[in-house]
């Protein structure tokens, strides 16, 4: 009983850290976000033909879904390799 007390305080402190430091890159990232490319993303999500976008800031792989983008926090594969360009997914008919 006493080491399952203390594995669910461990979690529960693990918790609290991890959703502070999510805040703390929240805080950071939105600070130093151009405003310039946060418009221009909104601008592009509200296109039809725009189905997909990821950047140094945010990720969404898929726009037309109702589940927000997600912070890009640098841990995956897919997030550092556009920490440093934003990657737009367009479908056109015209194009296949």
């Amino acid at each position: 009983m006493q080491a399952e007390k203390a594995a669910q305080e461990a979690s529960t402190a693990a918790d609290a850290a991890r959703k502070k430091a999510e805040a703390a890159w929240n805080a950071e990232r939105d600070k130093n976000e151009p405003e310039g490319v946060r418009l221009f993303r909104g601008s592009l999500m509200k296109c039809a033909c725009v189905s997909q976008l990821f950047d140094p800031w945010f990720m969404d792989t898929n726009n037309k879904d109702d589940i927000p983008h997600t912070p890009n926090m640098q841990l995956s594969d897919n997030e550092t390799l556009h920490a440093h360009h934003l990657h737009i997914t367009v479908y056109d008919p015209k194009i296949l």
